[in-house]
């Protein structure tokens, strides 16, 4: 770790790219996967005739495998913001920012979904997504720490 808590060479590093990759680059990844999820929670619930077999894959999936997802998304939503944010600001501040994103992302989409024919928000999914946030903060923390360690 350098002074301000970022991670140095090395630390996070699982595929060579963690530290090397430049802001812009982790930034621009980031939002894309934002985007994937934001893509995927306004598919419609109802599939029509003539959909894509996305709608149908997506409809189609059991509930439990629909709430087990909340869970891996966002924990991997919020992992992935804090790898962007800690290279411009601490790692504290990382985590703090990127918990808020994730959670404040996935209450305005499930909100949204209120308002889409086919869709329906849940307070319980906004619960799931922010315990998945969580999930995303214990396995970064996890995985400095260990690798920080070496």
């Amino acid at each position: 770790m350098d002074k301000r808590g970022r991670p140095t060479q090395g630390a996070f590093d699982v595929i060579g790219v963690a530290t090397a990759t430049p802001f812009l680059g982790r930034l621009l990844f980031t939002l894309s996967f934002t985007a994937l999820i934001l893509i995927l929670s306004v598919t419609p619930d109802q599939p029509m005739q003539g959909d894509s077999v996305f709608v149908w894959l997506v409809v189609t999936t059991p509930t439990l495998v629909q709430k087990t997802l909340h869970l891996v998304v966002y924990g991997a939503l919020a992992t992935l913001w804090i790898w962007t944010l800690v290279a411009r600001a601490s790692v504290w501040t990382s985590q703090i920012a990127a918990i808020l994103v994730a959670i404040g992302f996935g209450a305005i989409r499930e909100w949204c979904q209120t308002c889409l024919p086919g869709r329906f928000g849940s307070l319980y999914d906004v619960v799931l997504n922010g315990l998945g946030a969580f999930a995303g903060l214990l396995v970064y923390t996890t995985t400095t720490r260990r690798l920080a360690g070496r």
